[in-house]
């Protein structure tokens, strides 16, 4: 299945039948730019390059997934459950992440400047070469 169908798929379930659990999914480069996924779970899933520009994943699950260079400026992961989750060089300026769980999250070569982490777990998560 293509990707937009494969985004358009996520978005009607989520929004008109209550579904939550996604987790696996491939959205590699998908678009979800200001989409509301509160409380989706994507456990296990591959966001590479995605755009979650001002996208709500408030309390979403996205624990061992790839968000490898992931477009997030004003993104909402407050109270998510990101551990393990690979932030490597994603843009997460302004984003909040605040009361997050994001034990051992990889930040490598991340942009975190304005990026909120009030209250979360950073328990050996990577910052590596991020820029704040």
């Amino acid at each position: 299945m293509e990707l937009s169908q494969r985004v358009l798929n996520l978005v009607h379930d989520y929004q008109n039948r209550n579904k939550r659990d996604f987790s696996g999914i491939d959205l590699q480069g998908a678009n979800l730019e200001g989409a509301n996924l509160q409380k989706i779970k994507l456990n296990r899933s591959n966001l590479t390059k995605a755009n979650l520009e001002k996208a709500d994943l408030r309390g979403a699950e996205l624990k061992n997934s790839n968000l490898t260079g992931v477009w997030a400026l004003d993104g909402n992961m407050s109270q998510a459950n990101l551990e393990n989750a690979n932030f490597t060089e994603a843009w997460l300026t302004d984003a909040n992440l605040s009361n997050s769980n994001l034990k051992r999250a990889n930040f490598t070569g991340a942009w975190l400047r304005g990026t909120n982490f009030s209250g979360s777990n950073l328990d050996e998560a990577i910052f590596t070469g991020a820029k704040f």
